[in-house]
């Protein structure tokens, strides 16, 4: 086994670019060779400048290219995919997102030269032309003889590896339909249009549906700390993309399972909840108060999904009419009676809108949410 420690750095360190190592190994790829590219981000710059030489050992015999690229927080360009598709074929590119809050966020390049000799790099380079060649990086690239036991078991594992994260439930081959609703979903890079839109979580909550969940411990995260009263009235959370979206069959919002189990009281949870057809649920009327109006609805329910790990409270009103101009709009939460539960929506500039968002903390997905 050799070792190579690579840039690309300030040149004070000395270090050759992860990009043109990649080149120079990629050139020595021989039939039945492969090369597997599993990415956080990437990007056309970066795509590009290794495009050429893996379009030119694809030509050789049984060469098997396949790219694992993230689609979070908007840092791979639908360009790069396009282009990766039309080079490899759908079923050689896959996207990764897993709805359980897990940014994708892997690195690493995996070469198999011919049946001796194998290449893993891992390191902080995205397939981007700052990660491969502009920026400071630090990578460490591992050749091995696989005729050596030891050498020839890490090359299985990096494989097996990346075999698991390519058929993994988040992991979904690019096909022209995912892409055309990540794309409208402001999923790709450079597609950002308004104040709201620019919230990584709520786009996150825009592309949740298309991708299954793949398990994964929930995190740790760091919040500010908020006064919280001991015995709420009101709940309240800003409106994400996917609770105004208007797309899904049944109009649903999403609470944080953070805030049901902070008061399961406010929510009657498990005590007021039976089982229903499919979930343990609890129905009653909803009124939710517009700036102008105030619309009623009949028979709406609050129900738990274990296996998305979702707590819905379906509201017609606020899913279908409101549209995506009152993403970031604060609504209120209060429980009238245990049959009668009280929405208001407050837009952003509204009365007590600025009070009501310092009572909130982000920790859910680009969600602000709180208890007054």
């Amino acid at each position: 086994m050799k070792i190579h420690i690579l840039g690309p750095a300030p040149d004070r360190f000395g270090l050759q670019t992860v990009g043109d190592y990649l080149k120079t190994v990629l050139r020595r790829v021989k039939s039945g060779g492969t090369v597997k590219i599993a990415v956080a981000y990437a990007q056309e710059s970066g795509w590009l400048s290794l495009q050429p030489i893996l379009s030119s050992i694809l030509k050789k015999k049984n060469i098997v290219v396949e790219c694992i690229w993230g689609i979070d927080d908007q840092g791979t360009s639908e360009k790069a995919v396009q282009s990766a598709v039309r080079l490899l074929g759908v079923p050689h590119v896959f996207l990764f997102h897993n709805p359980a809050d897990a940014t994708f966020h892997v690195k690493f390049f995996l070469v198999q030269l011919n049946p001796h000799e194998g290449v893993i790099i891992i390191g902080s380079s995205n397939m981007t032309e700052s990660g491969l060649l502009l920026n400071f990086e630090l990578n460490i690239a591992l050749e091995l003889d696989l005729s050596q036991k030891m050498d020839c078991n890490y090359f299985s594992r990096f494989n097996d590896l990346f075999e698991q994260m390519r058929t993994a439930p988040s992991s979904l081959p690019a096909s022209q339909n995912l892409l055309r609703e990540l794309s409208q979903a402001k999923a790709f890079t450079g597609t950002i249009v308004s104040e709201w839109s620019r919230s990584f979580g709520n786009i996150r909550q825009g592309i949740q549906n298309l991708f299954p969940r793949t398990a994964q411990r929930g995190r740790r995260r760091r919040a500010r700390f908020v006064t919280t009263p001991r015995r709420p009235r009101s709940f309240v959370m800003t409106l994400a993309y996917n609770d105004v979206s208007g797309k899904r069959g049944e109009p649903y919002i999403l609470i944080p399972l953070g805030a049901r189990d902070q008061f399961t009281h406010f929510w009657g949870w498990p005590k007021l909840f039976k089982q229903g057809r499919k979930y343990m649920e609890r129905r009653f009327q909803v009124k939710v108060h517009l700036p102008r109006h105030t619309h009623t609805e009949l028979k709406r329910r609050l129900y738990y999904v274990p296996e998305r790990s979702e707590f819905r409270l379906t509201c017609e009103t606020i899913y279908r009419q409101l549209g995506s101009s009152h993403i970031g709009s604060i609504t209120k939460i209060r429980w009238k009676r245990a049959s009668l539960c009280e929405i208001a929506v407050i837009s952003p500039g509204g009365p007590n809108y600025a009070n009501l968002i310092k009572k909130c903390q982000p920790l859910f997905q680009g969600k602000r949410w709180g208890y007054v």
